[in-house]
């Protein structure tokens, strides 16, 4: 418990090391008949071994482990010690080794991890948190990586993914929550996001039960694209749309109907007609007619027109995706021209165009085109 000095002062042995049989014999030799050591390791000793319950010290005097022994290892439950003496670990051991239930702590004592462990790594089921105490991940591990089934959650605690994992990433079937925990998307995820290759050629029926959001319709005379903001994604479906409104012809002198006045449906061609309206019912509207301000139309596989309500999504198919993500710390190059790669903006282009115009207004400064829009879902792209 002390350093050991020669009495005529030839030689130290410091408290802090570990005393071997050259280190006893020169200190017997000096005549010193009593002197007090300290044991790293206190415990019952059976055929020279330890067994059972123990507690061992560092050279320093810093508890290291304290628990149960089994041939002079850690074997059943016990503690385990980091180097400033703060606890570490608690639970079982199997030969000096983290193995079944057990608790990991950050050196300030909050919970790290609690849950099963195999040959020292996170395996089986458990809870990762994070040193303020948010809860990061429950679910299944494997070699200390999240695999199987889990819930991943934002830094604020909420939920983020909940479903299958892969050595240590969402992959697989599971849901997408946004910061605010809102679900927006159920089905196949690739590394954390949604498998957008996945998409093509699902019908728009699939589509729609896997996101959770009403999409926002972008159109075109022979283009049609749903845009889902929240999963910042835009598909092409094959099918063409028009709106039609429940306005009023007032201030038209043609007698025409246009889009956005009086009553028209489009027909096979795309363009709108005027609807005839001699049959009304008590509310003075044309019968059987949608009393929305504004209904949508599909034209699907050279059939005819029909209204949303009516459709069958199984038959309109995705046929292109666009991502667009949020980066705000990557700025536009501006400087250059960019060009379609088939020479023709086509609507999709258009979508893409303008959420990096959110960003940076000068972007695609060659590339002109006009948007109509109808109300907040209904966007019609032209010129």
């Amino acid at each position: 418990t002390e350093d050991f000095t020669a009495p005529d002062g030839s030689f130290t042995i410091s408290k802090d090391k570990l005393l071997n049989d050259r280190d006893a014999a020169k200190m017997v030799a000096t005549g010193v008949e009593r002197f007090k050591v300290r044991s790293v390791l206190t415990c019952n000793l059976k055929n020279g071994v330890c067994e059972g319950t123990g507690i061992l010290y560092n050279q320093s005097g810093v508890l290291v482990y304290k628990g149960d022994f089994t041939n002079n290892s850690y074997n059943g439950h016990g503690k385990g010690y980091a180097k400033d003496g703060s606890l570490r670990y608690e639970g079982a051991f199997v030969d000096n080794v983290y193995e079944g239930e057990g608790t990991l702590y950050y050196p300030s004592g909050q919970i790290q991890y609690t849950g099963g462990f195999s040959g020292g790594f996170y395996s089986g089921t458990g809870y990762l948190y994070a040193e303020n105490g948010k809860l990061i991940y429950e679910g299944t591990f494997h070699n200390g990586l999240y695999h199987g089934n889990g819930v991943l959650y934002h830094e604020n605690g909420i939920r983020r993914y909940e479903g299958e994992f892969v050595m240590g990433e969402p992959q697989g079937t599971g849901s997408l929550y946004t910061n605010a925990g809102r679900l927006y998307y159920t089905g196949i995820v690739a590394k954390g996001d949604i498998a957008y290759e996945s998409l093509i050629s699902l019908s728009l029926q699939e589509i729609s039960e896997m996101f959770f959001e009403d999409p926002a319709v972008y159109y075109t005379l022979d283009r049609t694209c749903y845009v889902y903001e929240t999963a910042q994604i835009a598909i092409e479906l094959d099918c063409i749309v028009r709106i039609v409104s429940t306005g009023t012809s007032e201030g038209n002198s043609s007698g025409t109907s246009n889009e956005g006045d009086g009553w028209y449906l489009p027909e096979e061609a795309g363009n709108m007609v005027t609807l005839d309206t001699s049959q009304k019912g008590e509310d003075g509207l044309p019968t059987d007619f949608n009393t929305e301000k504004q209904s949508i139309y599909y034209y699907v596989n050279n059939s005819e027109w029909v209204a949303e309500a009516d459709m069958d999504k199984s038959s309109v198919k995705a046929e292109g995706v666009t991502v667009f993500k949020d980066e705000p710390d990557q700025p536009f190059p501006d400087d250059k021209e960019y060009i379609p790669v088939n020479g023709v903006t086509e609507l999709m282009d258009c979508i893409a165009i303008e959420k990096v115009r959110k960003r940076t207004p000068t972007a695609f400064s060659n590339i002109f085109f006009e948007e109509v829009s109808r109300n907040y879902r209904y966007t019609y792209v032209k010129n």
